[in-house]
């Protein structure tokens, strides 16, 4: 059984989380471990500390499209890299080294062809793709995780839909432990209106929030209404940090109508504060940025 309940936030956390603003265009790359030990994607290109390289004017359109997903830097030769032990050869414009860690940037790194090929074989893991036939049982999947993970649904337009699943598997990625997160695929969405109640706008972000009534679970729809939310990382996750303590409250609620005299089947090993404002996710995030390297006399 679904409903819309229309969700507004009332809780606003007070966790610093990196800007936008505080992404670089580029980071001029002196030392190959910055980027072997860095979680995320990088894509590396040719260009001294100024970033000058004709071929740099594609990357920075590409890095604005998906800020806060990818990383972009530049290096004056690609022997900096052979000190690692990877050799990386002058024939291309560019190289990508996936998400993951030192091992899987090390034996996967490929030159760079196209923006498909990026989100497709280099970006976090994977998605939840959701229908008509798999929404139910996902749902129930999420809060039978411990700790609850909340269902959170990303609508995606046929026209972006490259950086849409590039957004929806990094978030992913760093909320795990407290949302699952699915995508619904723009020509997939009219099959799915009588499963979710109503009908979503695209792009669109929304939780489905479970409640008890009576013996049967109600699954409402809790809609961010449109335009309210800006479908960018930083929107995105700022949300999230906003709406999960009251999102986890609710959920106790709804625990507790079910007879459930202890929560620890919500909490798990985590008080239920840390669970509320998810520290170690907001750490991740601006760990990200903390991007230290050794800078040659030349170079300062």
């Amino acid at each position: 059984m679904f409903q819309l309940l229309l969700f507004i936030p009332l809780i606003h956390a007070n966790t610093k989380l990196p800007r936008p603003q505080d992404y670089k265009p580029f980071y001029h790359i002196t030392d190959p471990n910055v980027v072997l030990n860095h979680e995320d994607i990088w894509i590396i290109t040719r260009g001294d500390f100024l970033h000058k390289a004709p071929e740099l004017d594609f990357f920075l359109e590409l890095e604005k499209k998906y800020k806060g997903i990818i990383f972009l830097g530049t290096v004056g030769n690609w022997k900096l890299f052979e000190q690692e032990g990877i050799h990386l050869n002058d024939l291309h414009h560019a190289y990508i080294f996936p998400a993951g860690g030192p091992v899987t940037k090390r034996l996967s790194n490929k030159p760079f062809k196209s923006e498909k090929s990026m989100v497709d074989g280099y970006i976090f893991g994977k998605v939840d793709e959701l229908n008509d036939e798999n929404i139910g049982e996902w749902m129930i999947e999420s809060y039978n995780n411990e700790p609850a993970r909340i269902p959170m649904i990303m609508t995606i337009s046929d026209d972006d839909k490259l950086r849409g699943i590039a957004m929806a598997r990094t978030i992913q990625h760093y909320f795990k432990i407290y949302f699952s997160v699915g995508v619904i695929y723009e020509a997939y969405l009219p099959k799915l209106h009588k499963h979710l109640g109503y009908e979503p706008v695209i792009p669109e972000v929304f939780f489905m929030i479970a409640e008890h009534d009576e013996d049967d679970v109600v699954f409402k729809a809790g809609n961010l209404g449109e335009g309210e939310v800006k479908m960018s990382f930083y929107d995105i996750t700022k949300w999230l940090f906003e709406v999960n303590q009251q999102l986890r409250d609710d959920l106790i609620d709804v625990l507790e109508k079910t007879g459930r005299e202890k929560m620890d089947y919500e909490f798990d090993d985590m008080h239920p504060d840390y669970l509320r404002e998810m520290p170690d996710v907001a750490k991740a995030l601006r760990d990200r940025l903390d991007i230290k390297q050794k800078w040659e006399k030349d170079e300062l």
